[in-house]
């Protein structure tokens, strides 16, 4: 069983360690901004109101849930949930930019999304590989935004996710400028950027 300094230094947040709590929320910001994946994927399923934004913003509940369960209670199991909170919005992010406009894009995103998660997310090395696999996955929405005609979104994307990873690291660090926020900032714009990256993409 963890013991309470164990919890709060589990990921290395700042927050975690300046607010000091044992109970839920043991990161009030870091657990609540994620609030911001969860209106995002709403937000983004009531605009175009379609299988494949269904299927995106349900990925993004599943990411702002399980993210903010880990946050609140920094256990082992919300560290994998949140992992693959990550695996899904990303993997079905990616397979909707190949063609947003396939009449079996949904069924896709669905099936992809779900193997990544049996054979990665909840696999031996699915945390190991997480970060290599986010990247990889923007770094193709981005050129495929770009090379289709949509440049000014993929770049403006591509610097969100630029600004909230060189925030992310300061918050590793604790050298960001207002303590508390650096993660919690981090799920801001990781939320936009995604967002922006689904709207361009149709």
């Amino acid at each position: 069983m963890a013991n309470c300094k164990e919890l709060q230094e589990d990921g290395g947040w700042w927050e975690d360690l300046l607010v000091n709590r044992c109970t839920f929320p043991i990161a009030p910001v870091n657990t609540f901004t994620n609030l911001a994946y969860i209106l995002a994927g709403l937000v983004t399923w009531l605009h175009f109101q379609n299988a494949a934004s269904f299927v995106w913003g349900l990925t993004m509940v599943f990411l702002g849930v399980s993210s903010g369960y880990y946050h609140g209670f920094k256990n082992r199991l919300g560290g994998k949930l949140d992992d693959n909170g990550m695996y899904a919005a990303f993997t079905a992010l990616l397979v909707y930019s190949l063609n947003p406009h396939s009449p079996l894009v949904a069924w896709v995103m669905t099936l992809v999304t779900a193997a990544v998660l049996w054979r990665i997310g909840f696999g031996p090395s699915g945390a190991a590989l997480v970060h290599t696999y986010l990247g990889m996955a923007i770094a193709v929405i981005v050129l495929k935004l770009i090379l289709t005609g949509a440049v000014v979104c993929g770049l403006v994307s591509l610097g969100i996710f630029g600004l909230g990873y060189a925030i992310w690291w300061q918050d590793l660090q604790k050298t960001f400028k207002w303590p508390r926020w650096g993660h919690g900032a981090w799920h801001l714009l990781t939320a936009l950027a995604m967002t922006l990256l689904f709207w361009g993409a149709r």
